[in-house]
């Protein structure tokens, strides 16, 4: 790991109305990675997995209600447990059967979630400003600190996979979906973005730049 590096940065309402956008847009775009990331890992095609899951939770089906039929009297507590499983099955075939409608809406599902994400955070950030934020990176591990509110979070870089810059303002990204987002980082001036980035990437950090 290079220098330290230090920046600090006065979080004010003016500067959360301007990152608004910026703030938004980031946790909307690492929402579409991961709707890239999903679609891409998915090593079966979409309609063989549909009609697979699809015939095998009705073959289920099928067999459970055969055992309810045939087991009531012989061993009544065999036929409760596949009484409790059909709902099990039935959802399923039912999961299966609109998958390929259930995947998109899950899909614009986390890009409004990545959205509303942004927008709650500025909330809560607006109603404890003004205040300073004291930035440090060394070692691998980036700190942000402020005096009032008394605040200190640190995040370890070999936990971060990504980290995407735009405007005033960055985002730490770690690898697994939903706890993705780690570290949101006020950014002082060019020079403080520019350290940064060349922080990140020394240490292995994809950096992407989104304006």
């Amino acid at each position: 790991m290079g220098a330290e590096l230090r920046f600090r940065t006065d979080v004010t309402a003016e500067l959360l109305d301007r990152v608004e956008p910026s703030a938004v847009g980031l946790l909307v775009w690492w929402a579409e990675q991961w709707n890239d990331v999903t679609r891409t890992r998915r090593r079966v095609p979409l309609a063989i997995l549909r009609w697979s899951g699809f015939g095998l939770a009705c073959a289920g089906i099928l067999l459970a209600g055969y055992l309810i039929v045939v087991t009531p009297e012989c061993r009544p507590g065999t036929a409760r447990s596949y009484s409790a499983l059909m709902p099990f099955l039935v959802i399923a075939a039912t999961i299966f059967a609109f998958y390929g409608r259930i995947v998109p809406a899950i899909q614009r599902w986390s890009l409004r979630m990545g959205a509303r994400q942004a927008r709650q955070l500025l909330a809560r950030t607006r109603r404890t400003v003004p205040f300073t934020v004291e930035y440090v990176l060394s070692g691998g591990r980036l700190t942000g600190s402020s005096a009032k509110p008394k605040l200190v979070r640190a995040t370890e870089l070999r936990r971060v996979e990504r980290a995407a810059f735009s405007g005033e303002v960055a985002c730490l990204f770690g690898p697994r979906f939903p706890g993705l987002v780690k570290r949101l980082v006020w950014l002082p001036d060019g020079a403080a973005r520019a350290g940064l980035m060349a922080a990140l990437r020394e240490a292995g950090i994809q950096v992407v730049e989104l304006g």
